[in-house]
């Protein structure tokens, strides 16, 4: 057997061109036909031309390799003596050139069946713009644009009949769903072609004005991003205020009416909140996920950190905070991978699709962003400027939020967490509700969590989590007495406390903030269904893990994380 091996890879490295090339063009013709016969759009087409180039490289730097080796196992017949090396090398030299003509025969073969899909999908095109079915056309067109993305005739005849139907239903939606797929697609120059014949057409139109904002700042334009952007911002203020209900008395919060939930991942902050949910006059905010303004990309924090780096916020800066604000920044990266840039944009146009509940507050935050854009220009801008401007803009958009929805209480999720307190400097004066669980248990959770792409690996051992989860606690409690300072309040709390002992534990939360006899609208908190996820470890960690947590944060550990009894 191991004789049969050798000869096969002396075979190969003798004349690998022949081994290559059939394993190129059987495969690739077999992918390229099937697609066709299959019916299917370019995607097949695509990913068999990829395969071409990359088993091109294969079999360009396999022969090579291979001869490396077997020269350096000391194969008969590869060492260069008796002149037969030069005769091999010339060999070698032939088959290449024979796999590249065939190759390029391929390449032809595949840019000749791409344009005959893409014809079709124009033949269907037009054929259903003749049936009156235009959304069926554009479609279509669409379809051809991947295939062949940089046809002129094509661009302009999407491009035409995407204008003419926005023209008569007087409006910019469908238009902007059209330049969505173009981006989606990486399609950019196309897509601000969309765009200004919309703007043309319509040049208050925000939906566009924002999209065109983040396809300049896309291609390094941020000096007309920016001047598109603070037009924008001065009609999305004026609009949302007209959006508010006018009735609703105007509210204004005091730090403890401010509810901050933070926790130190999957550390149960999702039970305190579910608990102060029931509450009839406690709002949650936002009204879906978490408020990421001041920790995630282009928010405060963010701007503070690059003002300290740079001495200055430039163009670029301020145009990522607006997209932020809007949800439209361009990040390139594949569905399904985790990205806090896509996290912004998902929350953000979360709060825009409810008006009625989020105008107040965005339309302060988007008077915050004037204010920031008028001190960057107006002359030097420090640290505690853009701490201080945080601090107000966000207190008077909860404000506006708590008026809006006519809250006695906001509750606000994770506007920073546990492990990063010290952002609260821009945050006004806030009651933190901070909730610790027995690192066991939250390592349970945040294993599986940590398997999604894109998520950081550093947590995925046990022994760094067990260090961090000491570090964070330890950073927390110092950092009590500051966050007083500035104004805030502080409950520590032990999810175990709250899921084992609720009757004990729910008064003192409820007192804290001053929730004591306050009505209940539903009650969303339930103990004894939580109380499944107190010693989740044990089933879910392996036991050579849960004894690094335990040896390396031995102090942390809760007596009480134990599996429920079955009661049956």
């Amino acid at each position: 057997m191991v004789e049969t091996v050798r000869r096969v890879l002396v075979r190969v490295g003798a004349a690998p061109g022949l081994a290559g090339a059939v394993t190129v063009v059987a495969s690739t013709a077999a992918l390229v036909l099937g697609g066709v016969v299959a019916g299917l759009t370019g995607v097949v087409v695509v990913l068999s031309l990829l395969l071409v180039v990359s088993l091109t490289a294969v079999v360009v730097s396999g022969p090579l390799l291979v001869r490396i080796f077997l020269q350096r196992i000391g194969a008969p017949g590869l060492d260069g003596r008796g002149g037969h090396e030069g005769a091999r090398l010339d060999l070698l030299f032939e088959e290449q050139e024979r796999l590249a003509a065939r190759l390029n025969r391929m390449d032809r073969q595949i840019t000749l069946l791409r344009d005959q899909q893409a014809a079709t999908l124009v033949e269907r095109a037009r054929q259903a713009r003749e049936s009156g079915d235009d959304l069926a056309a554009i479609r279509h067109y669409e379809d051809a644009l991947v295939l062949t993305p940089a046809d002129p005739a094509l661009q302009r005849a999407h491009g035409e009949l995407v204008d003419g139907v926005e023209a008569a239903e007087r409006g910019t939606r469908g238009l902007a769903r059209a330049v969505d797929r173009q981006l989606a697609a990486g399609h950019h120059a196309h897509a601000q072609t969309l765009l200004r014949r919309g703007l043309d057409r319509i040049p208050h139109s925000l939906r566009l004005r924002d999209r065109h904002v983040a396809l300049l700042a896309h291609a390094g334009d941020h000096e007309e991003a920016l001047a598109v952007a603070r037009e924008t911002a001065e009609l999305r203020t004026a609009q949302w205020e007209d959006r508010r209900p006018a009735a609703h008395e105007a509210r204004h919060l005091e730090a403890y009416q401010r509810i901050a939930i933070s926790g130190f991942f999957y550390s149960g902050s999702g039970a305190a909140k579910d608990h102060l949910r029931g509450y009839r006059d406690v709002v949650s905010w936002p009204p879906k996920g978490e408020l990421r303004i001041v920790k995630f990309p282009g928010g405060y924090v963010d701007l503070g950190r690059r003002l300290t780096a740079a001495g200055q916020l430039n163009a670029a800066d301020l145009v990522d905070h607006y997209l932020h604000l809007v949800g439209r920044k361009l990040t390139g990266v594949a569905p399904g991978v985790y990205d806090t840039w896509e996290v912004v944009n998902a929350n953000s146009r979360r709060m825009l699709r409810e008006p009625a509940r989020t105008a107040g507050y965005l339309a302060a935050c988007m008077a915050g962003f004037l204010e920031l854009v008028d001190r960057a220009e107006g002359g030097e801008l420090q640290l505690e400027d853009v701490q201080a401007l945080s601090r107000t803009t966000l207190q008077r958009a909860l404000d506006a939020a708590a008026t809006d929805n006519r809250a006695g209480w906001l509750l606000i999720d994770q506007v920073v967490t546990g492990w990063r307190l010290d952002q609260a400097v821009y945050l006004p004066p806030v009651s933190f509700v901070l909730v610790h669980r027995d690192p066991r248990d939250r390592f349970a959770e945040v294993r599986a969590v940590l398997e999604q792409p894109g998520r950081r690996t550093a947590n995925r051992d046990p022994a760094a989590f067990a260090r961090q989860a000491r570090r964070h606690l330890a950073e927390a409690e110092q950092r009590v007495g500051w966050l007083e300072s500035l104004g805030h309040r502080v409950l520590r709390l032990a999810f175990e406390d709250l899921v084992l002992e609720p009757q004990r534990t729910i008064p003192a939360i409820d007192d804290y903030l001053g929730l004591t006899g306050a009505e209940v609208e539903e009650q969303r908190f339930y103990p004894e269904r939580s109380r499944r996820n107190v010693g989740k470890h044990v089933a879910l960690v392996p036991p050579e893990e849960l004894a690094v947590i335990e040896r390396e944060a031995a102090d942390l550990l809760d007596p009480r994380a134990v599996p429920a009894p079955d009661t049956g």
